[in-house]
């Protein structure tokens, strides 16, 4: 075979020690958010703005591809990022100023019938597994020594967020109830894979795990 994946060169690294779980009081909503690459206005308007600008977790899959009879592409190898996360706790607690305007609590989680669950964002038109395998988000730098062969690079990236509305009309009381409280806890796993070939069976080079509490 003349490409050859080395796995005990596989490594997957924390990028960035900037992020971290934050909530802010928008003029019409409350932002919850990562602190790096958060759009504190989005809160100031309805509907909301979008939240995040950029990334504010960030990893970075590496591995080195041996290349023994004078290659200058790694195909059909591919390399990707799959994130797989889990829902400890989503819930949002309205209030309203005395007892008998009552109060709600929404537990968002029983919405989610898949928990664990796939995280990846699929592109408008495509599929997962064009996501997962995106060759656009791949650096693969030839090198002569010590071996010849690729230095292959895959990042990726998350910004978990929300906006909460700061009333709700409760239908039993006929009251405004007022955002009393909000919870969200969620793990996440992010898995750095390879496959020989577009139809072959996925191979984990590394995984990383990481969390997220509000």
């Amino acid at each position: 075979m003349a490409l050859i994946v080395d796995p005990t060169t596989a490594n997957i690294t924390w990028k960035t020690s900037t992020g971290s779980a934050r909530c802010h009081a928008g003029a019409q909503m409350a932002v919850v958010h990562c602190t790096t690459g958060a759009n504190l206005a989005a809160g100031d308007r309805i509907p909301a703005g979008k939240v995040n600008n950029f990334f504010a977790i960030e990893v970075e899959g590496t591995v080195f591809v041996e290349a023994n009879a004078n290659e200058f592409l790694i195909d059909p190898i591919q390399f990707g990022m799959v994130q797989v996360t889990e829902l400890n706790r989503y819930e949002i607690l309205y209030a309203g100023r005395t007892e008998r305007e009552g109060s709600c609590r929404m537990d968002l989680l029983t919405g989610f019938s898949a928990n664990p669950s796939l995280d990846v964002q699929r592109a408008t038109g495509s599929n997962f597994d064009a996501r997962i395998f995106d060759a656009t988000m791949l650096t693969a730098d030839l090198v002569q020594a010590p071996k010849r062969g690729f230095n292959i690079t895959v990042p990726f990236g998350d910004h978990p967020n929300n906006t909460v509305p700061y009333t709700f009309q409760n239908t039993l009381t006929h009251a405004t109830n007022f955002l009393a409280g909000f919870r969200r806890a969620q793990s996440f796993t992010i898995y750095f894979v390879m496959r020989d070939n577009p139809t072959a069976p996925v191979k984990i080079l590394g995984s990383i795990d990481w969390f997220v509490r509000w």
